[in-house]
């Protein structure tokens, strides 16, 4: 299986073979790109925040347990009730119908 090379290892190689002398002189320009940052790009924070959200939602904000959203995410009860805090997440309550 032939393995992708990376375009800066390609454009060395190319030019350590083509290179005349002993100083090395890249033949091929070298365009430097930075991926630029979208709206949709959320910080860890805002993932975390989602996630831990959605988890809840689907557990009917359950906790602790079996089914309890804090074993889902792989977490200490505790540490669940902690990130929430420091998140601001907050169940809401629901109002009863008149």
């Amino acid at each position: 299986m032939a393995r992708e090379r990376p375009e800066l290892e390609s454009i060395i190689e190319r030019a350590v073979i083509l290179c005349p002398g002993p100083v090395l002189q890249l033949t091929d320009k070298l365009e430097i790109s930075s991926p630029q940052l979208s709206s949709a790009v959320r910080t860890l924070e805002e993932t975390e925040r989602n996630q831990i959200l959605k988890t809840l939602s689907e557990t009917q904000w359950r906790i602790e347990g079996k089914d309890g959203a804090a074993m889902i995410l792989g977490l200490h009860p505790s540490n669940l009730r902690g990130r929430m805090q420091k998140l601001g997440i907050v169940r809401s309550e629901k109002k009863e119908p008149d």
